[in-house]
């Protein structure tokens, strides 16, 4: 399987690439079915053009990549809903329907304190996914209840890395990887 990792230079992208190595290396053993192929990192610094032809070969997609921190609040739309539309753009040219992982917030819901710039941007990035799906220009895959809570307590667990890579096989895995 060949998967396309956008953010890859993120805190889950990075451990997200390191587990998969180890697969596809055959240092990690205990997920058999898993097969590895092509790892093709995405990120901030990465050539564009680049992006074409990583959207053609992919057969799973983790999008990691989002903007949470810039200089100018019109860069969240710009990160957030705009790269989302490019990714969603280029696999569709190619006639690429791969699984689409992608990574949100809480803050889309909007609610309270979380009807910011931010959410708005992660909220219409969700959006044009789900459309994409309804039009079946893309699939979404939709999470089990135990992967749901194992990937949302990343941040509240020590071992964190290792709990990224647990959480990234046990997906693939049940993809069909």
């Amino acid at each position: 399987m060949n998967i396309l990792i956008t953010g890859a230079q993120g805190f889950v992208g990075k451990n997200l690439t390191a587990a998969l190595r180890s697969i596809a290396e055959g240092k990690d053993r205990t997920h058999p079915a898993l097969s590895v192929g092509e790892l093709y990192l995405y990120d901030l610094d990465t050539d564009p053009a680049l992006l074409d032809g990583y959207c053609q070969k992919a057969d799973f997609v983790f999008h990691l990549a989002g903007v949470n921190r810039p200089k100018d609040p019109a860069e969240f739309m710009a990160g957030n809903f705009g790269f989302s539309s490019t990714l969603l753009e280029t696999l569709k040219k190619h006639g690429n329907t791969c699984p689409v992982v992608l990574s949100s917030s809480i803050q889309a819901t909007l609610i309270g304190r979380y009807d910011s710039d931010y959410g708005r941007s992660k909220k219409a990035g969700e959006e044009l996914m789900f459309y994409e799906e309804k039009l079946g220009l893309a699939k979404r895959f939709q999470l089990a209840e135990a992967q749901t809570a194992e990937l949302l307590s990343l941040m509240e667990k020590e071992g964190v890395g290792g709990k990224i890579r647990e959480a990234a096989k046990e997906l693939l895995e049940t993809v069909g990887g």
